[in-house]
């Protein structure tokens, strides 16, 4: 399959419209037939370099706090991690685990793929054909006529 129809195919579907069509659907095996057309545009942007920063494992962080806090359990710690106080804390947390990790292990560089934005509209192809047959008749119509 060519790139330009498997991208198309994947970005057709917003959202969350497949895990919606997939729990309408019944139990047990389907058979599908069926010919469906894209048509639209497909917009791809310029490739980018992004610096990668190597991110600290929250696991191994926690297990070396508990190690550092006597008598302080997971329990205890998930409780009083739900509160509006502990949030507002997130954001620094993690920018001083992105600058102790930098120390550690430099950040790369890598390409990443340019953006994918589309406008695509799908019909099933048996309406398409319809349509056709439709015109086909009036056009017989009128050079008949």
């Amino acid at each position: 399959m060519k790139d330009l129809i498997t991208v198309a195919m994947a970005k057709v579907i917003k959202g969350n419209e497949a895990k919606r069509a997939s729990s309408n659907l019944r139990e047990g095996e389907h058979s599908i037939d069926c010919l469906i057309r894209l048509k639209g545009k497909i917009k791809k942007a310029k490739d980018y370099e992004q610096r990668i920063v190597q991110k600290a494992d929250p696991w191994g962080i926690l297990a070396v706090a508990l190690s550092l806090l006597n008598d302080v359990s997971v329990a205890s710690l998930v409780k009083r991690s739900q509160g509006e106080e502990v949030q507002s804390r997130v954001k620094w947390i993690k920018e001083e685990a992105k600058e102790a990790m930098n120390e550690l292990k430099e950040a790369t560089w890598t390409t990443c793929n340019g953006a994918v934005t589309t406008e695509l509209v799908a019909e099933e192809l048996i309406e398409v054909v319809d349509d056709i047959k439709k015109i086909k008749e009036i056009l017989l119509e009128v050079t008949a006529a």
